[in-house]
């Protein structure tokens, strides 16, 4: 009996760890309509995209491993230094702060890249890899312990 009362609180406890947490997203009129019109319930549609979201974002770089070099990795980490998100430009943002990091920063010279191969590569990427390219280029200056050479040269090598 008293095998049975552990295996009732271990589930009770493995219920517990799956509960989910309440959070309040504000989201547009647009991405509102989308899940009104694909979902039983907004909150239902909101919920798979959430709980989604994090497995196909951890696909996504794992199909993207291996198609950069350390350095245009570096370049990407560094180009999205000092920038932000935005989810109406998510996929286009890529292109657009390259661009600029070599125009006017020419961190394509800091990392010895030829502009139009790393251009190139990101041009032929299906616009969802590059929205994930985005958030996991940005995330390396969200983190704690993000400073120094060795830190980039750690974070760059899970996509090499």
């Amino acid at each position: 009996m008293p095998e049975t009362w552990s295996r009732v609180s271990e589930k009770r406890e493995r219920e517990k760890e799956m509960e989910k947490k309440k959070i309040s997203p504000r989201v547009e009129d647009q991405t509102r309509d989308y899940l009104s019109k694909h979902f039983s319930t907004i909150n239902a549609g909101a919920e798979y995209v959430l709980d989604g979201f994090p497995m196909l974002y951890n696909r996504a770089l794992h199909e993207i491993k291996g198609r950069f070099t350390e350095e245009e990795l570096s370049f990407l980490v560094e180009a999205f230094k000092d920038t932000k998100l935005g989810a109406q430009l998510a996929g286009q943002q890529l292109r657009i702060y390259c661009d600029d990091a070599m125009t006017f920063k020419k961190l394509d010279e800091k990392w010895h890249l030829e502009r139009e191969s790393l251009l190139q590569k990101i041009r032929e990427m299906p616009s969802f890899q590059t929205a994930c390219l985005e958030i996991w280029a940005r995330r390396h200056w969200l983190r704690k312990w993000s400073k120094g050479e060795k830190a980039m040269r750690d974070y760059v090598s899970a996509l090499l």
